[in-house]
């Protein structure tokens, strides 16, 4: 016999394409009258769907999870429209195939239905498929946002895959964020060699052996800082995810450069001048 199941917790969601499918459960701020709003605010959503076709198999079969904040209030009025607005984009962005989503009810459904296919196809497949996209705030210092946008999934394959976006945004204005917008030209040297540093610090790389003898790829044995570039309330972070400087089973590899050793290349004009001039992160 066959069941499907669809959990979708309480209407609400991103305007446009997710207002049928959120879920509000936590409240992480409110923007009230207490005076002007210094930080992003935000409630926590969420909807999930599943489908068994099998009683004798794994409850789910296939399965689709998605988490993610809808902002209510910032800095800057414009910044609530960007965020929200990327939000939406990062969740029905294709798994696969290409084309877009209207909305996560269209995404899920497709999803779920490609399995169907793939079961009818290949009904002793031992494997059920699951997508997950989760969209935390990972960081938020001095006017500046990070979104930390994480999907997993599997479709079939010999494992399942993982990564993991870092995205900046200015509080004020919704622009998107890149490290040429916090440190200076002159102190990228520099912070590659923190980079560096913090990288075999984290690999246990001795000073003396390559990266590459280590079984990292990097071009020409050369440590470089990856694009991916975030925040936290400690310091800058760069991820590197599976396979971009590595194979599989190495795994993603997280380096923090704490704001007391980035302050100095911070640019005094950039998105987080603020601490440079007051000395430390709020």
């Amino acid at each position: 016999m066959q069941r499907a199941i669809a959990v979708i917790l309480l209407a609400g969601g991103l305007a446009g394409g997710l207002a049928a499918s959120g879920c509000s459960h936590r409240n992480a701020g409110s923007a009230g009258d207490a005076g002007p709003v210094t930080r992003v605010h935000y409630v926590v959503r969420d909807t999930a769907r599943s489908w068994t076709g099998d009683s004798t198999r794994s409850p789910e079969e296939v399965s689709v999870a998605f988490v993610w904040p809808h902002f209510t209030a910032a800095p800057g009025a414009a910044a609530v429209d960007s965020l929200n607005a990327f939000v939406h984009a990062s969740l029905v962005s294709p798994y696969a195939r290409a084309g877009t989503y209207a909305s996560l009810d269209s995404l899920m459904n497709e999803f779920i239905a490609d399995y169907r296919r793939y079961r009818h196809d290949f009904p002793a497949a031992p494997s059920g498929w699951y997508l997950k996209r989760t969209v935390d705030v990972a960081g938020d210092t001095a006017g500046v946002a990070c979104l930390s946008v994480y999907e997993e999934s599997f479709g079939g394959g010999a494992h399942p895959n993982a990564a993991t976006r870092l995205v900046l945004f200015d509080e004020h204005t919704g622009r998107r964020l890149g490290l040429d917008d916090l440190v200076s030209a002159a102190s990228r040297d520099s912070l590659t060699h923190l980079g560096e540093a913090a990288f075999r610090s984290v690999r246990q790389i001795p000073a003396g052996q390559t990266l590459t003898a280590a079984g990292f790829w990097f071009k020409h044995d050369q440590f470089a800082l990856t694009d991916n570039v975030g925040i936290s309330p400690r310091g800058l972070v760069f991820l590197f995810n599976d396979y971009e400087v590595g194979p599989h089973v190495m795994g993603p590899t997280r380096i923090e450069l704490g704001w007391d050793a980035v302050r100095p290349l911070l640019r005094a004009d950039g998105a987080l001048g603020a601490l440079v001039q007051r000395g430390g992160p709020s």
